[in-house]
């Protein structure tokens, strides 16, 4: 009954799989500890750099943008940084390969951007890009979790 249980799972999450194929940014929004947003990405495999802008609202002079854990785990073969622009508005990630290698297929953990404000302030996803090799445009969507 166990087995058949488990291979009726695995069965069903290789059919989900293939039904969402392609590349997705997952941004989630959380006020718990002051406005923070994380990001994760699920690649197919074929990914082998991205991009993405997240637009700060009511963000001003004043914000302050913690970036350190912002693209932590960004495998050897790749290099690639967060930034914010000078208005502090927006926050761009960027992740390459110098050799074209592919990212892993599957979840991968872009980090956590926290805020630091007087201002209500809320995340919104402006751009997310994905490139094959040779720079190849690749399908990408973007599923938020309630950024505003």
């Amino acid at each position: 009954m166990k087995r058949t249980t488990i291979l009726g799972l695995a069965a069903g999450l290789l059919v989900a799989g293939a039904a969402n194929a392609g590349n997705e940014l997952i941004m989630v929004a959380e006020k718990a500890a002051g406005p923070i947003f994380s990001a994760d990405a699920m690649l197919d495999g074929q990914a082998v750099g991205i991009q993405f802008r997240v637009r700060i609202n009511g963000a001003s002079d004043k914000t302050q943008i913690n970036l350190a854990n912002c693209l932590k785990a960004i495998p050897k073969t790749h290099q690639g940084g967060c930034g914010i622009s000078p208005d502090k508005q927006v926050v761009t990630g960027l992740v390459f390969s110098m050799t074209n290698a592919p990212l892993p297929k599957g979840l991968f953990p872009l980090g956590t951007v926290s805020v630091t404000s007087g201002e209500k302030v809320s995340f919104e996803v402006v751009e997310f890009l994905v490139a094959g090799d040779a720079g190849k445009p690749l399908d990408a969507q973007v599923r938020d979790g309630a950024l505003k």
